[in-house]
This record gives structure tokens, sequence and C-alpha cells, in this order.
């Protein structure tokens, strides 16, 4: 700490000790600066004191995104370690010199500190009742209805990406999935953009690519492990049913099966085991990939970190996710028993094939409509704030 003599040179008048002299990163000087100077002892904390401080510290030694975000937890870390420290001082009769009140006013800031907006992650973890699941599947019906033409158009392109991609040999299956991520992505921030007022439009596909390198990087690299990952699922289904799907999907686009040969197939058992294979393997390998490239584009998180949330989020709330597959199921049974309704009302069985392709591509686009959903309901967003919470206590 210096100060500026008459003579106007400065010279070393003082320096802080943080925290007995610890090592540690430099965002905990803060943090205890911050706890102990911009607290009013009689007014709720002096949040323009704080940011006079932050402000000035980042004159001198910019703060990185990470750091700001981080500071709130570094302040209630630094309250922890004076309280512990301070209950030792008060539990040890060799240095009985603090008092258990001291000790309790530094153990109501750290309470104050942990109940305050801006402590937590700007995307932390909750946990949701059974009902929520359905209740997604609602908003992205209400959210779709609020603007069909655009969410249609934003599938429609997601849709012409796909089919250029599989005219491509060799490589455009493996950039189609790598891919997929960044779509599922796109949709989550088209509907965030429906949610905040604002049209969807496609640039919400690339826009994850244009928030930095980091990002960028990651997003790339979740894209070329979902790919890698899915080609080893797809490997032993296809070992599991010889081919039989490749057959059926063959027969299905020549045109010229009977319904009799379509209907000799699923009775195949190594098209059962194959497709059970296919669909149990896919699940698992979205769990980690639900929420993935979203905490990455909105949580600024890793690879790996964001792979590890996911799956966390999915687990603690998985009778909601239970919950909304199992509406979602319970939708397209609805439509496919009113397909068949109407088409045996009117007399004309091939009405359910017309009415089928326009009610998958509009069930696909409310589907990935409804995603941002699970994700802003898993990870509770919080506002942002300066400020620190009420306390009476210097450490």
């Amino acid at each position: 700490m210096f100060e500026q003599c008459d003579d106007g040179t400065d010279r070393l008048g003082g320096f802080f000790d943080f925290y007995f002299a610890g090592v540690d990163a430099l965002l905990f000087d803060i943090g205890v600066c911050l706890n102990d100077w911009c607290i009013d002892r009689q007014r709720p904390p002096a949040e323009d004191r704080a940011a006079a401080f932050v402000l000035a510290y980042d004159a001198v030694r910019p703060l990185s995104g990470a750091e700001l975000r981080s500071l709130p937890a570094l302040m209630r870390a630094a309250a922890l370690r004076f309280w512990i420290s301070r209950l030792w001082i008060f539990t040890c009769r060799a240095r009985p010199r603090c008092s258990s009140r001291t000790t309790r006013r530094i153990s109501n800031a750290l309470r104050a500190r942990r109940e305050a907006p801006g402590t937590t992650p700007d995307h932390e973890t909750a946990d949701r009742s059974c009902a929520a699941g359905a209740a997604w599947v609602k908003q992205g019906w209400r959210a779709f209805s609020q603007q069909p033409l655009a969410f249609s158009g934003l599938f429609a392109a997601f849709l012409f990406v796909i089919f250029v991609l599989t005219l491509v040999p060799l490589v455009g299956s493996l950039l189609l999935l790598a891919l997929l991520p960044l779509g599922s992505l796109g949709f989550m921030i088209a509907t965030r953009e429906q949610q905040a007022g604002r049209i969807p439009l496609p640039r919400a596909f690339i826009e994850p690519l244009r928030q930095g390198n980091d990002k960028a990087r990651a997003m790339l690299m979740l894209g070329i492990v979902y790919a890698v990952t899915s080609v080893l699922i797809i490997s032993p289904a296809e070992w599991a049913d010889g081919g039989a799907l490749d057959e059926l999907m063959q027969l299905l686009a020549d045109g010229k099966a009977t319904p009799a040969d379509v209907a000799s197939r699923p009775a195949d058992p190594r098209l059962e085991t194959g497709l059970l294979l296919r669909f149990g393997l896919a699940g698992l390998l979205s769990v980690p990939f639900w929420h993935a490239p979203a905490l990455v584009h909105w949580g600024a998180q890793g690879v790996a970190q964001s792979l590890f949330s996911s799956t966390v989020a999915i687990w603690r709330n998985k009778g909601a996710f239970l919950v909304f597959a199992l509406t979602w199921c319970a939708v397209v049974l609805v439509f496919g028993a009113g397909a068949n309704i109407v088409a045996g009302l009117l007399g004309q069985p091939q009405l359910i094939a017309l009415l089928m392709m326009p009610a998958s591509l509009l069930l696909s686009t409310v589907f990935y409509t409804s995603l941002y959903f699970t994700f802003a309901d898993c990870f509770a967003e919080r506002e942002r704030a300066t400020p620190l919470p009420p306390a009476e206590t210097t450490p």
C-alpha cells in the first residue's frame, strides 16, 4: 500500500496480509476486501463502494469474464474461511481474544453470503417435480403456436442441411452427426429469442460459433465426440441385426413391396434386437449431450464439465424426463390414432400416409422447440447482482 509524500513521491506505507499470508487465487483477495470494506454497518451493503473497488482493481489488472462470474462464490468462500478461523480461535483456550459475539456476527455474514443473489453460479442445477416433464411439452406447443411460421422455417432449413449432407459420400454422414449438437442448440437459442419477444431466425444455428474461439472450439469438440460415439453405437447395432434394418429401409424406399412383405419384417428377431440396442444406446448417449451444448454456450463450461453437468441434471430430474418422454409418446399415439380414425371415417386408408408426413414434421418441430424449456427449468438461470448482503462484521 503506497502513499504520497509531501514532495510528490510515493512511499510504501504498509501491506496487506490476506488470510495468514496464504497462497490462493488473486480473486480471493478481492473477496476478502469486499467482505471487509464494502459493507456498511448501519445500512445495506455499499454497492457503490464495491463497484468502485472492482473497477479500480480492473483498471490495474483486468478481470476475465470467468473471474467476474466466480467473484460471488469467492466472497462466500472468504466468509467461510474467516468464520472457520474465528471459530477455531474462539474454541482455543490459549487465545481467548475472539468473543462469541464476533464469531456469531461472522456466522451471520456467511449465512447472508449464501442466501444473497449472485452467490450461486449462473446455471445451477435444480430439482423439478415429475409434473415438470408434461409442462415442458405444453410450453413447447405454446411457444410454437406463437411463431409457427418461424419455427417451421427453422426446421425446414435444418432438414435442408441434413438432405445436403446425406448427398456427400463418406464424410457427409459424419458431418451430419457432428452438427446435431449444434442443431439442437440452435433450436434452444431460437426458442429463447421467441420467449424474449423476438422472431426466431436461422442465424440461431451459427450464433454459437460467433461467441469467441473458446466456445466455438468447445462446440466443435462436442460435435466430434458425439459423432465418434454415435458411430461406436451404430456398429454393434448393425452387427446385432445383421443388416435387417437396412433391408427394411431399402424395401420401403423401392416402393414395390407388398403389405405382406412389410408386415413380415418386424417378426425378424434380429431386427428387434438391433432396434432395442440402437434405441437403448442412443438414449444413454443423449443423457450427457442433452444440456451440454447449452452449457457451453450460456454457461461457458468446458466439454468435460458440460457433459458431466448434463448427466447430473438428467439424473436429478429423471422423473421429470421420464414424464417428458411418456408425454411425447402419448402425443404421437394420439396423432396416429386420429389419422387412422379420420381415414377410416372417410373410407380412404391411403390418407394415413398422407396425414402422417405433415404430422411427423409438426411433432418434430415442436419437440425441438420444447428442448429449451428442459434446460431453462433444470438449470435455474439467476440474475447477477453486484452486491453484497448486509452483514455487520469485519474479518
